[in-house]
Order: C-alpha cells, then structure tokens, then sequence
C-alpha cells in the first residue's frame, strides 16, 4: 500500500508543476497586460513589455493548444506584432488561429488582417487580393466589408494616386 501511494505521489508531482506553470503563465500575462494597458499604464507603451507579452502569448497557446484563452492569446500576439511593424511574426500568429481554431470567434479579422499584412507589409498584391475577396464571399455582412471593398478598389495605388483619384471624384460630385 506503501508502495502505491509512493508511485501515485511521484506520478502528480509533474502534473502539479505542468498545472503550476500554466498558472504562473497566466499570472505574468496578466501582471504584463496590466502595466501595458492598466489604469497606470504609460502612453508610449515600452518596446521590451510589449515584446515579451507576445512572447508569452504564443508560449502560453503553444503549451495549451486546447485552452480556450489560446486563440485570444494568439490573436492578441498578431495585434501586438502588427503594432511593432512585424508582420511575418503577426502572419504566423495568424496562420496559427486560422489552422488550428476553426471555432475562433474573430476568424472575419484575422482573415481581414492576413490580407493588410499581404498588402501593407509585405506588398503582395495577389494574395492580399485573394484575401479581402475571400473575406467578402465568407463574411458579406461583416462591419469590416465596406473598408475590404475600399481597399480593393484602391490596391496597389500610392498615397498619391490615391489623392489624385479623390480630388478628381470631389471634381466630378460638385458639378
């Protein structure tokens, strides 16, 4: 009997540790998300803080790929990679929900977000293309459809075209 409840207490001690970990994780998450965006928090956010609670995001869903924090985690890691102009590590993020949580309640914008990655960051119009209209076909009456046609209609025309075009429409409505 000894014995028994020997080996049972050697088998939960490292499923203790998993959940203790898991908990503290958690813990420092939320201790990072309060500093960054709390009562308190600074204006201009730090650099460091916002890198490693990113970090701590996709380590977090890594681990639990089946809690359902993990694609809030993930989601909230591309929002926070796209702030910091990294659009592959938001990509990735993103190509993660997308995979592995069909469920996910966002899918509308992270769908909508792959294709401003494709088109703002990394200047490939076709699939930034292929995405917003895959957005329109799956989700017509999402509230983000007006601003995917408007970015359809504009893709690919610089800062000045894009001026050039509204001043000739504003040219044309006041006749």
């Amino acid at each position: 009997m000894r014995q028994l409840i020997a080996v049972t207490i050697v088998l939960m001690i490292p499923a203790f540790m998993a959940c203790n970990n898991e908990t503290s994780l958690r813990e420092k998450i939320a201790q990072q998300e309060e500093q960054l965006f709390g009562a308190d928090a600074r204006q201009d956010a730090d650099e460091e803080l916002l890198s490693a609670l990113a970090e701590n995001y996709v380590k977090y869903a890594d681990k639990n790929p089946r809690d359902s924090l993990s694609s809030e985690y993930l989601f909230k890691a591309a929002d926070i990679y796209m702030n910091m102009e990294n659009g592959e590590e938001a990509m990735k993020q993103l190509d993660k929900i997308l995979k592995s949580y069909p469920d996910f309640e966002k899918r509308a914008e992270v769908t909508f977000l792959k294709a401003y990655i494709y088109e703002n960051y990394q200047g490939k119009l076709a699939k930034a293309k292929e995405f917003y209209r895959s957005f329109l076909k799956k989700y017509p009456g999402h509230e983000f459809a007006d601003d995917v046609e408007m970015s359809l209609k504009h893709l690919g025309k610089s800062p000045e075209e894009l001026v050039k075009q509204f001043e000739k429409e504003n040219a044309a409505g006041s006749n």
